[in-house]
């Protein structure tokens, strides 16, 4: 961990004092259009990755752009009778980054990450497989524990929601690491989705325009696969063609008509070189993952069909042994 990084507790119903205005540009003070710049000052982080802006490259980067944030008051606290999610969020920070400290647990995670566009099927996938064998557990980026705070960062937008999306590998994987720690064993995870959604979608989102070739051009760097991120053993892409896409869509928003629409709902039919930017950034983080890790899946068929072509990807592959230490 490196020195000089500020680790920011909230009491309840209390936010922390800035010790000292931040300065950009000859004025005092961090407001929204600015606070990039002036963390990018402070501490030499950068909020982006060879121009694509949102992207980080590890865990130290993000979040300290959060905890950077919420220390100046650009993240505010979820109105609460009882309690304050938000600054327990900045307290599961913590007990990640103490995770790291201490390293990977004896036996790792053996886990395996489902991802594709909204609307590709991931969640049905991630519950055959999970149902395929009792030793599966399913899991999810963001995880449940921090669900109650997601609505905080997303309406910050740009890098800061970007930052917590990153920063919710991390959780996740801290979780599995404690659950491989509980059993003293390898302990088996399908994921809806992962680092890979976090890279794609950022670079297809503002910061790239036009189609695959926009993605083609940049550098390696982009993709690469964080360092202190246990990589995963299998990384199964769902790709479906987008009628099919955006009718599984309507079908779920009709099915759950309490739940709110993504914005990536509309944002993917109103942008149609979007998707195609996006799957392209999938296919580029083949690149920095272990030899035969990453595998494409047809999803435009049935359900069963997609099922059948899944289970035999993961119970024939050869899966890749990971052996990991964490590097923060």
């Amino acid at each position: 961990m490196s020195a000089g990084v500020p680790t920011m507790k909230a009491a309840k119903n209390e936010k922390v004092p800035a010790p000292a205005p931040l300065m950009v540009s000859g004025n005092v003070g961090v407001g929204r259009l600015n606070l990039d710049t002036a963390i990018a000052q402070s501490c030499g982080l950068a909020f982006s990755v060879a121009g694509v802006k949102g992207l980080f490259q590890n865990f130290h980067s993000a979040a300290t752009a959060l905890r950077i944030a919420w220390h100046v008051g650009e993240i505010h606290e979820i109105e609460s009778d009882s309690d304050t999610p938000v600054a327990r969020f900045f307290d599961e920070l913590d007990v990640v980054e103490q995770s790291l400290i201490d390293g990977p647990p004896p036996h790792l995670p053996f886990y395996v990450v489902v991802e594709g566009l909204d609307g590709s099927g991931k969640s049905s996938v991630v519950k055959a497989i999970a149902q395929s064998s009792d030793e599966y557990r399913s899991a999810r980026t963001p995880p449940e524990n921090i669900d109650n705070v997601r609505s905080a960062f997303d309406r910050c937008g740009g890098s800061l929601a970007r930052a917590f999306y990153m920063v919710s590998n991390y959780i996740l994987q801290a979780n599995m690491w404690a659950a491989c720690r509980a059993a003293d064993a390898s302990v088996m995870f399908v994921v809806d989705r992962m680092f890979c959604t976090t890279c794609a979608y950022t670079v297809g989102w503002r910061n790239t325009e036009g189609g695959a070739e926009a993605v083609d051009v940049l550098p390696d760097v982009v993709f690469r696969w964080p360092t202190d991120l246990q990589p995963p053993n299998l990384v199964l892409i769902l790709s479906v063609d987008d009628t099919t896409r955006r009718e599984r869509v309507e079908v779920r928003n009709a099915l759950t008509p309490g739940d709110p629409a993504s914005p990536w709902d509309s944002r993917l039919s109103e942008y149609p070189d979007l998707p195609i930017r996006i799957m392209q950034a999938f296919m580029r983080m083949e690149e920095s993952l272990p030899p035969g890790t990453l595998a494409v899946v047809d999803a435009n068929r049935t359900r069963d069909e997609v099922r059948d072509a899944v289970l035999d990807i993961v119970h024939g592959a050869r899966l890749t042994d990971v052996t990991f230490a964490a590097s923060i």
